[in-house]
């Protein structure tokens, strides 16, 4: 935070962070070996935190890479007319007034692509990395999840890109989603106020332990910090995913690791219930089940909301809207516990409507597992 706010203040540093950028990319080698050091500190610091939240990538596209790609796109639309060189030197797009207005002085907006010395900006370093993507992968749709503050940023890339006449241009899609709120604001690398990502698993795992211990304290040390991490970690996803993308949020950790409520852990505490019903039953592998024995007004309910689950994941994949599924992963843990505290299953009037009710659980189970699998939660047998 101290040299964020005096890199604000210090107009000299920025000039001193413009000579580097230069140096960078004029291959000055004592500035290239700095920068790559600092690369491998970031990178592996990323790595420790990515292992932690199960995240996986399949290809990195590097801003030192594509950004050569992206002078030469601009280069290409100048020769074009499609951009160009203003009095300073710095080349410009004018952007289409119909979308974007006009500025201050009545004039048509302009977005900076290079800097009067040449060097790229970020908006140069999208448009390479862009036509990377859709080059090597045959893109159908390109998403970019980035914060609402990026808005702007992105309505000029896309512009850009239609401006250039790409054929997929149309197909890039901005997942603008709303700040993370903290007590003392919202949540901006850029300025400081950030919350450590691995300092907040850690936060969230101490709490999932004292719950996990309240329940049961029985539990050995080992038994406790094994089930803690992924219960943290499923609560961090769950509540973040939970709210609609454009929404801002407002992360409350103690909220976050409850076992009741719309939260994660209810959800999988939901399936180790199921878990622990199916791993106490015994199955009749020799007949199917008899599903007309099944109709109260809870099994109904039940099995309404588990044939909702295809279409709800289709909904929110179309309309990128995650939150949809997390409200119906609730609906479904909150049906089978309405069912459950209602209606025995290992114990119901009969075997025959015993394995009726133990396949409804069985199915219980699987929806909320390939639920919470799309969200990268992992289920725990026993909570």
């Amino acid at each position: 935070v101290r040299y964020a706010k005096e890199a604000l203040s210090n107009p000299f540093l920025e000039e001193e962070v413009r000579a580097l950028l230069q140096k960078w990319e004029a291959g000055d080698e004592d500035t290239l070996r700095l920068w790559r050091m600092m690369n491998e500190w970031v990178y592996d610091g990323f790595a420790q935190t990515y292992k932690k939240f199960g995240l996986k990538f399949d290809i990195f596209y590097y801003e030192s890479i594509t950004y050569k790609l992206g002078k030469d796109i601009v280069a290409e639309g100048v020769k074009k007319g499609v951009f160009t060189q203003a009095e300073n030197g710095a080349i410009v797009a004018v952007l289409p007034q119909d979308e974007f207005g006009v500025d201050e002085n009545n004039e048509p907006k302009k977005v900076t692509l290079l800097r009067e010395d040449g060097t790229s900006v970020y908006i140069t370093q999208d448009l390479g990395t862009v036509k990377l993507k859709f080059d090597e992968h045959k893109l159908d749709r390109s998403i970019y999840v980035v914060g609402s503050e990026q808005e702007f940023h992105f309505k000029c890339l896309f512009a850009l890109l239609k401006m250039l006449e790409f054929p997929w241009a149309a197909e890039c899609y901005h997942l603008s989603y709303g700040m993370v709120l903290l007590p003392e604001g919202k949540m901006k690398s850029r300025e400081g106020t950030v919350v450590d990502a691995d300092d907040l698993i850690e936060e969230v795992r101490l709490l999932a332990a004292e719950e996990i211990r309240k329940r049961d304290s029985a539990l050995s040390k080992e038994e406790v910090q094994s089930r803690a991490l992924p219960i943290a970690v499923g609560a961090i996803k769950f509540y973040l995913l939970r709210v609609d993308p454009k929404k801002d949020i407002h992360f409350d950790p103690k909220e976050s690791i409850s076992f009741d409520g719309f939260t994660g852990p209810y959800c999988q505490y939901a399936y180790a219930r199921c878990a622990g019903i199916v791993r106490n039953a015994v199955f009749d592998n020799h007949s199917d089940p008899d599903f007309s024995r099944l109709g109260n007004e809870e099994e109904l309910q039940l099995i309404r909301t588990l044939m909702q689950f295809p279409e709800i994941v289709e909904n929110a994949a179309c309309g990128v809207n995650p939150s949809l599924l997390c409200t119906h992963l609730l609906t479904v843990a909150q049906a089978f516990n309405q069912f459950y505290n209602k209606h025995s299953v290992l114990s119901a009037d009969d075997a025959v409507l015993t394995q009726a009710r133990l396949a409804l659980v069985k199915s219980t189970a699987q929806v909320l597992q390939n639920g919470l699998a799309l969200f990268g939660i992992a289920v725990l047998e026993q909570m």
